[in-house]
């Protein structure tokens, strides 16, 4: 019986898939699955930067929903809030020091995407402001990261693997 589909396609629709959805939660393990796959920079780019900005329209949009989804769950409704958390002065040190333009700029590569859009909006950015910095930031990063791979060889992974390992 011919089902349609071969299993050298559904193995590399399963490696698009994991580079799309890696890239939107952490941007880094998806740059690492472009290198691992072999996939040229074009396509390696192009996948990078659609799950990043994928997952970035999906947290801008519904993340106070499912924030507040969240903290509504049964077993968090009668915690007592902590005011001050280290995450919360961490952000609000963020906010006075350089605000959304070092929080875009270290989302793709230190903050994962979820955390650096739900931290932008939880300090009072719109939209509108969040969209440009972010999409500049992801592009930024996509491009460096495989470019310096593709033209110099250097293999990020590899490098981090060196260094944690002496």
């Amino acid at each position: 019986m011919y089902s349609g589909i071969d299993v050298n396609t559904m193995e590399y629709l399963t490696e698009i898939l994991s580079v799309l959805v890696a890239s939107g939660i952490k941007f880094m393990l998806g740059i690492g699955l472009v290198i691992l796959y072999d996939f040229s920079f074009w396509f390696g780019f192009g996948l990078t930067v659609t799950g990043g900005i994928g997952a970035m329209f999906i947290f801008l949009f519904f993340g106070p929903a499912i924030d507040r989804i969240w903290n509504n769950m049964p077993w968090r409704r009668n915690k007592v809030k902590k005011k001050f958390k280290w995450s919360r002065r961490l952000i609000v040190r963020i906010k006075q020091h350089g605000g959304l333009l070092i929080i875009a700029l270290l989302t793709p590569i230190v903050l994962t995407i979820p955390f650096g859009v739900l931290s932008s909006l939880s300090l009072g950015y719109g939209w509108k402001e969040i969209i440009p910095s972010m999409i500049m930031s992801i592009l930024f990063w996509s491009a460096l990261l495989l470019g310096l791979y593709h033209l110099i060889g250097f293999d990020l992974s590899r490098f981090l693997e060196d260094l944690i390992l002496r």
